[in-house]
């Protein structure tokens, strides 16, 4: 039965047991290529569980690595991503009381953490496009979800609206526009929203667009466009 919910929900392949994709980051200004993130995804009866993740750039080679476990919860998964470079690491994980959240600026630094209660409707970095499909049809129906994001880097959680944001064609095929953004009017007034397109028949990403998880050499986020091949989570 789970193995079916999760075709219908166009969350899982019906065959394979593991999927690779690629995703390729430009910069949202100017358009120069950053970094290609190669992801490796891996399914058990039927549901995915586990997704590895390496950032790559051709000047640089890997800049960080993310493993991430849905096993235990596919909204909050434990996991962990680590910058190369810097040493900066940050995760999560279920535990005792809610969720940990922990974070290391860098090499030098001690890893910090904080455990926050569990909310309803919370999610943590890739549960982000788990709870997108599993909210599907009420998304593209128009209604406004909203869910707290657990931050590591902050160690703590926020208030985000996700709403479709109109439609539009890629490669020739139906695709939904998603906008995200803060849910807090002062703060909306600062920082720009995430702009998402998911192909309309496998409610899967295609395109990302907003603050990346990979910093430049000053250690700020990049502002990136990320295309998909063949799609994204």
């Amino acid at each position: 039965m789970k193995f079916v919910l999760g075709i219908l929900l166009g969350i899982i392949p019906a065959l394979d047991t593991q999927q690779s994709y690629v995703g390729s980051a430009v910069a949202r200004s100017g358009g120069m290529v950053l970094y290609a993130e190669e992801h490796e995804e891996f399914y058990e009866d039927g549901r995915r569980i586990r997704l590895n993740t390496i950032f790559r750039s051709q000047e640089q080679g890997v800049l960080a690595t993310r493993s991430v476990d849905f096993s235990r919860n596919p909204f909050l998964p434990d996991f962990v991503m680590e910058d190369r470079r810097t040493g900066y690491l940050e995760g999560a994980e279920m535990t005792t009381g809610g969720i940990r959240l922990f974070v290391r600026r860098n090499k030098l630094e001690g890893t910090r953490d904080a455990i926050i209660p569990l909310e309803k409707a919370m999610v943590v970095d890739a549960g982000f496009n788990n709870f997108i499909q599993a909210h599907w049809d009420s998304l593209i129906a128009g209604n406004k979800l909203f869910m707290k994001f657990g931050v590591p880097a902050r160690l703590d959680s926020y208030g985000f609206r996700v709403y479709r944001d109109g439609e539009t064609l890629v490669n020739g095929k139906r695709a939904f526009l998603v906008k995200c953004d803060i849910d807090n009017f002062i703060l909306r007034l600062f920082l720009d929203p995430i702009m998402l397109t998911y192909d309309s028949e496998s409610r899967r990403l295609l395109v990302y667009e907003g603050i990346s998880n990979i910093s430049n050499e000053r250690g700020e986020n990049h502002v990136v466009k990320i295309m998909y091949q063949p799609y994204g989570p």
